[in-house]
C-alpha cells in the first residue's frame, strides 16, 4: 500500500499539473495574428468565440451627451413649431401660398412653399440677403435654418464651383431640412457642390459636436444628390447625424388638439396673424414673419397619420467627418452609387429602420468609428455590391435580421425576423478591428464572391439566422475563424470558398450547414471544426495545412463527412495538448496501473540481501574456533594463525578432508563468493 500511495500520487500530480493546459488550449487554439488585432487574440481560451475584441460600440463619442440630446430634442420641436404654424394659417384662412418665416429657438426658419418652379441659388439670394450671403472667396453663408414643405423643390447647383458653409458655433448651428417636399443638390464632375459646417469663430469646418452642428435632412419626400461632398455635418443622433433621409410616421399637416384648434380661432377673429405683404402690384411679398407664440399643444401621435417613406437617389458624393456618413430610415427606392463615407463618427452608411428596395453600389466606407456598413433592424430586400468597408472600428458590414420584439410590447411589434433578401456581393471587407462581415438573425442571406482579410473573424453568422448562403468568398489572415456559423443558425450553406491562413477555416457551433466543395490552405489548426447537436455535413473540400486535425467533429453529435481531401494536412500537436489527449479517464487508469509496476520493480532492484543462516543468532560459542582458513582475511590473524593460513591455502586442491567437510557445512559456511558476518555482541 505504500508503494501504491506513491504512485498514485506521481500520477495525480501530473494530472494536476496539464489540467490548466487542458482549459486553456484545445483544438481552437491560437497562433499569431494580424497586428490590428494581436493583442484580442491572445486572450483565446478553448472557444475562440469568447474573444472581447478591443472595438468600439459608440460609448466612447467624444461629444457631450446630455446637451447634444436636449438639441436633438429642440430640433424636433422646432419642426413641430413649423408644420403647426402652416396648419393653422389654413385653418386661420391666411394664404401662405409664398415663402415665410417661423421665428422660433435662436433665431427664424424661411419655409418654401409649395410651388411648380424650383427655388435656386437666386431665390435664395432674393428671399434670405442677410441670411444667405456670399462671402469674399466666392462661397456662400446661409444663417438660418430653411424648410422646404411639401410641393417644393430646392435645388442647389451651379455651373461654377458652389461651397455652401453652414452657420455652427458655441451658441447656435442651422439645419436644411426638407419635410415631404424635394431637395436636389446638382453639381457636376467640373462643378462639384461642396456643403460644410462653418465655424464662424475658427474660420474652419466646425469639429465640436457638444453644442450642435449643422446637419441636412429628408423628412418624407425625394432626395437627389450628384456630385458633391458633405463635411463636417451632424451631432448625436441619426436624424441629426449629417446627411439623414428619414421618412415620417407623424402627420404630413400637423394634429391639433381641439384646444389648439380654439386658440388659432381665437387669433383669426382678432386679426392677430400677420397681413401677408404685398408689393406695388399687389403681389405678396416673400418672408412674412409668424410669431411663435401662438403655437398649439400638441395631442400625441396620431392614429390615422399619413405614413411617409422618403425616396433618396445619392450618385458620386464624398462624405467626411460626419457622425453618421448616410443614415436611412423609413425608405423605400434608395440608391446610392460611388459614394464614399469617410472617418464618420459613428457608421458608415446606416439603413436603421424600415428599409426596402435599396441597393448601395461601388462605395466605401473607411475609418468609421463603429461598423462601416450597419443594416439594422426591419429592412428587406437590400443589395450591397462592388462596396468597400476598410479599416473600421468595429465591422465592416454588420446586418440585423432579429425581430423588433421577443413578445408582446408596448407598441404591439411583431416578432417575426427581419433582414430577408440581402445580398452582400462583389465586396471586400479588409482591416476591420472585429468582424469583416457579422449576420445576426434574419432570412434568406447571401454573402457571394466577396474578399475579406485582416480581421479578427472573417464571416460571423448568429443568433438564429436562416437560410444565409456563404459561396464563393475569398478569405485570409483571419486571426482566429475565416467562417463561423453559430448559436441556432439553421439552412447554412458555405460551398465554393477558399480561405488561407487562418486558424481555423470553418466553425460550426449548434449551426446546420452543408460545407461543401471549399478549399482551405495553410490552417493552423482545423480545416473544419464543429461541435452541438445540429445536422452537419462535410463533403468534397479539399484542406491542407497542419494542426491536431484537418476535420475536427469528435464534439458534433450528428455529422456526417465524406470525399474530403486531407492529403496535404500535416498532424502536429504541442506538447502540452499531447499530455493532455494523452491523459483521458481509462488512460490515467491504465497508466496509474503500469507506474505502481514500474515502481515496484525498481524498488526491488535497489534491495540487495545477504543469505544468511536461519539460526544463525543461535550458533554455539565453540563453533566459533572451528573457521576455515580460505574464509578469514590474512590480516585479520595473528602471525602464527596467519602463516598456518597460508600453508593450508598452499596445499594441493584434492577431496578435502572429513574435518575440512563439517567446517563447510558449519552455520557460518557463506555462499560461494560471500563474506562471513560475526555474530559477535
Amino acid at each position: 500500500m505504500k508503494h501504491l500511495s506513491k504512485a498514485a500520487v506521481l500520477a495525480l500530480g501530473v494530472l494536476l499539473a496539464t489540467a490548466p493546459v487542458a482549459a486553456a488550449s484545445g483544438p481552437d487554439g491560437r497562433a499569431a495574428a494580424p497586428a490590428a488585432v494581436s493583442q484580442a487574440a491572445s486572450q483565446a481560451a478553448n472557444d475562440p468565440s469568447d474573444l472581447t475584441p478591443e472595438v468600439t460600440d459608440g460609448s466612447n463619442y467624444t461629444g457631450d451627451p446630455t446637451n447634444e440630446a436636449a438639441l436633438v430634442a429642440s430640433e424636433d420641436q422646432r419642426l413641430i413649431q413649423v408644420r403647426t404654424q402652416a396648419s393653422i394659417a389654413r385653418w386661420t384662412g391666411s394664404s401662405l401660398n409664398v415663402p415665410y418665416r417661423v421665428a422660433s429657438g435662436t433665431g427664424y426658419t424661411l419655409v418654401l412653399t409649395a410651388r411648380t418652379k424650383d427655388y435656386t441659388m437666386d431665390d435664395l439670394l432674393s428671399l434670405a440677403p442677410k441670411t444667405f450671403v456670399r462671402q469674399p472667396d466666392g462661397s456662400y453663408l446661409l444663417s438660418e435654418n430653411i424648410v422646404i414643405e411639401s410641393g417644393a423643390t430646392l435645388t442647389l447647383g451651379s455651373s461654377m464651383l458652389l461651397t455652401i458653409k453652414m452657420f455652427s458655433s458655441a451658441q447656435k448651428f442651422v439645419s436644411v431640412v426638407n419635410y415631404g417636399g424635394r431637395l436636389n443638390v446638382a453639381g457636376s464632375a467640373t462643378a462639384p457642390v461642396k456643403i460644410t459646417s462653418w465655424d464662424v469663430d475658427h474660420s474652419t469646418p466646425r469639429q465640436i459636436t457638444d453644442n450642435g452642428r449643422a446637419y441636412i435632412r429628408s423628412i418624407g419626400g425625394t432626395v437627389s444628390i450628384e456630385h458633391a461632398s458633405f463635411e463636417s455635418l451632424g451631432f448625436w443622433s441619426g436624424r441629426t447625424g449629417g446627411l439623414s433621409m428619414t421618412g415620417s410616421d407623424r402627420p404630413i399637416t400637423g394634429a391639433i388638439s381641439a384646444a389648439g384648434a380654439a386658440l388659432a380661432k381665437h387669433h383669426s377673429k382678432n386679426s392677430k396673424f400677420p397681413e401677408v405683404e404685398k408689393d406695388a402690384a399687389g403681389e405678396p411679398v416673400p418672408g412674412a414673419v409668424l410669431p411663435s407664440d401662438i403655437i398649439p399643444v400638441l395631442e400625441g401621435e396620431a392614429t390615422n397619420s399619413d405614413f411617409s417613406y422618403v425616396t433618396a437617389s445619392v450618385v458620386n458624393t464624398e462624405i467626411t467627418d460626419n457622425v453618421y456618413g448616410v443614415f436611412l430610415a423609413n425608405a423605400v427606392g434608395v440608391s446610392i452609387h460611388n459614394v464614399t463615407a469617410d472617418r464618420s463618427r459613428m457608421d458608415g452608411f446606416v439603413l436603421h429602420r424600415n428599409v426596402s428596395n435599396a441597393t448601395i453600389v461601388d462605395s466605401t466606407a473607411r475609418h468609421s468609428a463603429v461598423d462601416g456598413f450597419r443594416l439594422s433592424r426591419s429592412i428587406r430586400s437590400v443589395r450591397l455590391d462592388t462596396d468597400k468597408a476598410e479599416n473600421n472600428g468595429r465591422d465592416g458590414i454588420y446586418i440585423d435580421g432579429r425581430a423588433l420584439a421577443t413578445g408582446p410590447s408596448a407598441t404591439g411589434t411583431s416578432i417575426s425576423s427581419h433582414g430577408n433578401d440581402v445580398v452582400v456581393i462583389n465586396s471586400t471587407m479588409t482591416g476591420n478591428a472585429h468582424y469583416g462581415l457579422e449576420i445576426r438573425g434574419g432570412r434568406s442571406t447571401t454573402v457571394r464572391s466577396n474578399t475579406i482579410s485582416d480581421s479578427l473573424m472573417g464571416i460571423v453568422v448568429q443568433d438564429a439566422a436562416s437560410g444565409v448562403t456563404v459561396d464563393d468568398n475569398h478569405l485570409s489572415n483571419l486571426a482566429t475563424q475565416a467562417i463561423a456559423l453559430r448559436d441556432g443558425v439553421t439552412g447554412g450553406k458555405i460551398t465554393n470558398n477558399t480561405v488561407s491562413n487562418s486558424i481555423v477555416g470553418v466553425y460550426l457551433r449548434d449551426a446546420a450547414a452543408d460545407v461543401e466543395s471549399n478549399r482551405f490552405t495553410n490552417m493552423t489548426n482545423h480545416g473544419i471544426s464543429a461541435l452541438g447537436a445540429a445536422e452537419i455535413s462535410v463533403r468534397s473540400n479539399i484542406i491542407s495545412g497542419s494542426g491536431p486535425s484537418a476535420v475536427d467533429l469528435k464534439r458534433a453529435a450528428n455529422a456526417t463527412t465524406s470525399h474530403n481531401t486531407t492529403s496535404e494536412w500535416t498532424v502536429t500537436k504541442p506538447f502540452w495538448q499531447m499530455v493532455v489527449s494523452f491523459f483521458q479517464p481509462l488512460t490515467i487508469l491504465w497508466t496509474v496501473l503500469g507506474l505502481i509496476l514500474v515502481f515496484t520493480a525498481l524498488r526491488g532492484r535497489r534491495l540487495k540481501r545477504t543469505i544468511r543462516h536461519p539460526y544463525a543468532d543461535q550458533a554455539p560459542m565453540s563453533t566459533f574456533t572451528d573457521l576455515d582458513p580460505l574464509q578469514v582475511r590474512p590480516d585479520s590473524l595473528g602471525p602464527e594463525d596467519a602463516e598456518a593460513a597460508r600453508d593450508v591455502s598452499e596445499k594441493p586442491r584434492g577431496r578435502r578432508s572429513a574435518d575440512e567437510e563439517r567446517g563447510q557445512a558449519g552455520p557460518f559456511r557463506p555462499a560461494e563468493g560471500g563474506h562471513v558476518e560475526a555474530a559477535f555482541s
